[in-house]
């Protein structure tokens, strides 16, 4: 599977601007949660009104968000054919997803004709009263050809899966894993609360978006006299010493690493990955063995993160 890195968020507004343009056909971008990927997507949306977002200059998408089951995609898809698609931390991929991904290869099929068109299309081959469109009381046909480009925004995606190495080649990948310094310059931009954002700074191991959030609710509650005034410091300081636990940088054995390695090398042998490991990080086998099954618990819980219902 080709997957990329970019580690700043410069690079992630490049990619936002690109696909923005309609010059891409197919982008996924993956990365861990509390990033800010939604955000930097959702900065050229003017407004929503149900699937449908506004993205300016007379521009529209569809975008789900969260649970969505594949007919109700293909119901929304087939009524505007001609719009790009956002899937935004949408369980997609996996055996349990099986409509779902077949949709979205029919989404992102890269084959064309004899005269050079695309030959998408997508199915749904039922008489389920489901497919009646509500506007019209007309049965919805069985097959739609999507002219729109596909977006497609993920905490993680199972590695190993036979379809993900399918969808690489139909567009471009990317890892979004930034260093810790491009996460305190954004959250620099992003937190209007400086007493929080300086404590959070202060920590040797820097959170995610949504432990900001967090402390900053915690710390309105407790002027409001719902909680102790101080309690959102022990937020920050307990979430902070469970959330990367020894993944410090310049530390040998950082797990943040492993995991990127992990996602980057899908299908590798474990002995592969420790090679590469040691590699990058300069550690022992012995300390990838010990890491290891911490970044596969990390992953798992990500992964399990993106299948919630929203």
């Amino acid at each position: 599977m080709n997957v990329r890195t970019i580690r700043t968020y410069t690079e992630l507004r490049i990619v936002s601007d690109a696909w923005h343009s309609g010059a891409l056909r197919f982008l996924a971008v993956l990365g861990p949660g509390g990033l800010g990927k939604s955000m930097t997507w959702n900065r050229k949306v003017e407004r929503q009104a149900g699937n449908l977002v506004h993205l300016g200059k007379g521009r529209q998408a569809l975008a789900f968000t969260g649970r969505a089951t594949a007919l109700s995609i293909y119901c929304a898809i087939h009524d505007a054919p001609n719009l790009d698609v956002i899937f935004d931390d949408v369980p997609l991929i996996g055996s349990q997803h099986r409509q779902e991904m077949d949709l979205l290869k029919g989404l992102t099929d890269t084959t064309k004709d004899k005269a050079g068109r695309p030959r998408r299309a997508i199915a749904w081959h039922s008489t389920t009263a489901k497919l009646i469109n509500p506007d019209t009381g007309e049965m919805r046909e069985n097959v739609v050809v999507p002219k729109g480009n596909v977006l497609l925004i993920a905490n993680l995606i199972p590695n190993n899966h036979p379809d993900v190495a399918a969808l690489c080649s139909r567009g471009d990948f990317i890892l979004f894993d930034p260093p810790r310094d491009e996460k305190v310059a954004y959250l620099e931009t992003y937190a209007k609360d400086r007493e929080v954002l300086r404590y959070i700074q202060g920590k040797r191991f820097l959170p995610d978006l949504r432990v900001y959030e967090n402390a900053l609710g915690y710390k309105i509650a407790g002027k409001m006299g719902k909680v102790p005034t101080g309690y959102w410091r022990e937020y920050v300081d307990q979430h902070c010493d469970e959330l990367e636990g020894p993944n410090v940088p310049g530390v040998k054995g950082n797990i943040r690493t492993l995991i990127r390695i992990i996602h980057e090398n899908p299908g590798a042998s474990v002995e592969s990955l420790c090679a590469l490991y040691q590699d990058e990080e300069g550690c022992s086998r012995r300390t990838f063995f010990n890491r290891k099954p911490q970044a596969d618990a990390i992953i798992a819980s990500e992964q399990g993160q993106a299948r919630k219902v929203g």
